[in-house]
């Protein structure tokens, strides 16, 4: 007998093979990211990672769905993506991994990149150092000893300066002023030029990376032009300060999480290969360090990780490591029985996020909640 198990907060397991610890910080789905991706509660999740089929030809040892190429692939990555997307934040980052010439036909030909507002971050590469037959004479080409993922953040990211399309309001009454009293002398952006030496007009008097004039210069013009520019320039950078700092806490809210201080990176990733025992009978593992990472750099502490290509289930032994929580599809049964062994293996280890030691539980869920199957 199996007994059923609350399952973390909004996430269910009914109607599915469903593995959930009982700390309510991993949750595993047997099944197809596709029919079940579009259950799970909507902007739940900060960070998609994705390894989906290569399509390496390699449904043979184990990895579904790997015979898809061109165009079928470019279909079936886009259904999956279809599939996450509402579970994931307004702002979440995603990672997907693949080969360079399926993730940039997936970008720019399939649409995936005008899709919504997206913005292409990196294009990174992982160097695995070496790989088998390097030295082969019968090579053609130059061995390929590495992976790459496209990096990508959801919604507006605010990068660089804040322009017209985004210029807040509160900072209005002090740039109306400044252009009001240029505009009554008459000053246009080579009289700025002419009298503090610098082409700022732009910035001092529009909406376009709009800043205060500083002191010095505002009062040359006050000079310059008798009888404008009369309100004191302290009285403005009280102002100023007053209002510059609520605007950017709301541009910095809204962009995605990005810690780039936990290490130093790049964007070509220095990983050896997962080999021997560690690979959990998978074909194309990826290392849990390099998961970790991407979690670290992408998912703030606490957040939640979503990936519909589980695997033997790397990102959730990171996301354990890393204070995560995580949402996992496994289609393979055979790979879904291993991360399921791995997960509570690894939670059995303690729980130093949240002190907590509870023994996990694999279950078998049915149509319905807090119920029992008896097998």
């Amino acid at each position: 007998m199996i007994t059923e198990i609350n399952s973390p907060a909004g996430i269910g397991c009914s109607a599915a093979t469903c593995y959930a610890s009982a700390c309510g910080r991993v949750t595993l789905y047997l099944g197809d990211c596709r029919d079940i991706a579009p259950t799970l509660p909507a902007g739940s999740c900060d960070l998609l990672l994705a390894a989906p089929p290569y399509g390496m030809g390699k449904e043979k040892d184990g990895v579904m769905n790997d015979n898809l190429y061109g165009a079928k692939l470019d279909a079936f990555l886009i259904e999956c993506w279809a599939a996450c997307r509402p579970a994931l934040k307004d702002n979440a980052s995603t990672y997907i991994w693949g080969n360079a010439p399926d993730l940039a036909r997936l970008w720019w030909k399939s649409g995936l990149g005008e899709s919504e507002r997206l913005s292409l971050r990196n294009h990174i590469v992982w160097d695995k150092k070496s790989i088998a037959g390097m030295a082969s004479d019968l090579l053609t080409q130059y061995p390929t000893a590495s992976e790459h993922c496209l990096f990508f953040q959801i919604g507006e990211q605010f990068i660089g300066s804040i322009n017209a399309d985004d210029f807040p309001e509160s900072w209005e009454p002090l740039r109306q002023y400044l252009k009001t009293e240029a505009d009554a002398a008459g000053i246009e952006g080579g009289d700025i030029q002419n009298v503090c030496g610098c082409g700022m007009y732009s910035h001092w008097f529009t909406r376009s990376q709009f800043t205060l004039i500083p002191e010095k210069h505002y009062q040359k013009l006050a000079e310059a032009y008798p009888g404008r520019f009369a309100r004191p320039w302290e009285s403005l950078k009280a102002e100023w300060d007053r209002v510059k700092g609520g605007p950017t806490s709301e541009i910095q809210g809204a962009r995605s999480y990005f810690d780039n201080a936990h290490s130093i990176m790049r964007d070509v990733w220095e990983f050896p290969r997962v080999t021997g025992a560690d690979r959990f009978g998978h074909a194309t593992p990826k290392p849990v360090a390099m998961m970790g990472r991407c979690i670290k750099t992408s998912c703030p502490p606490g957040g939640t990780v979503l990936d519909p290509f589980t695997g033997t289930a790397p990102t959730a032994i990171a996301c354990i490591r890393t204070g995560r929580k995580f949402i996992g599809i496994e289609k393979d049964p055979t790979h879904y029985a291993t991360a399921v062994e791995r997960i509570t293996n690894e939670l059995a280890q303690g729980d130093l996020f949240l002190g907590h030691n509870d023994k996990d539980q694999a279950t078998r869920q049915g149509h319905a909640a807090n119920t029992q199957h008896v097998e």
